[in-house]
């Protein structure tokens, strides 16, 4: 029976393979590589998103700073910078306790949910996932 199943799937036939994806790009970087983005020098980024034209970073990071700039900005956690520019977001500054390990652009293009070690959001107790309206 399960002989079968396999052969109509065309699992089992000579010479059926299933259809490739095209990637949609035909290089691994860019020519030039970017070095105006923020630094960040105390912790990690383990996780990215982008939303329209900002990018947004978490990880276990508690100060950032602009790549033209030596004044660091305390910012734990999350940051978002502009894309076209690579200067920080200064319009995005929500406060966690603790790290945020993951996050994800939602659906209507306008927030951003993110999932961590955190139990506060912006003085919020919110555990472990929230959505921010951007």
């Amino acid at each position: 029976m399960l002989a079968g199943a396999i052969v109509s799937m065309g699992l089992g036939v000579p010479g059926a393979q299933a259809a490739q994806p095209v990637p949609l790009h035909n290089r691994l970087v860019p020519a030039t590589v970017r070095t105006d983005t923020p630094v960040i020098n105390d912790g990690e980024v383990s996780d990215i998103a982008v939303i329209g034209n900002r990018v947004f970073l978490a990880g276990t990071f508690t100060r950032v700073r602009n790549s033209n700039s030596t004044t660091w900005v305390a910012q734990r956690y999350i940051a978002a910078y502009n894309m076209s520019t690579g200067l920080l977001d200064m319009t995005f500054r929500p406060t966690f306790d603790r790290i945020v390990s993951e996050i994800e652009a939602a659906p209507d293009g306008q927030s951003l949910y993110a999932v961590g070690l955190f139990n506060r959001v912006s003085g919020v107790a919110r555990r472990k996932v929230v959505k921010l309206n951007l």
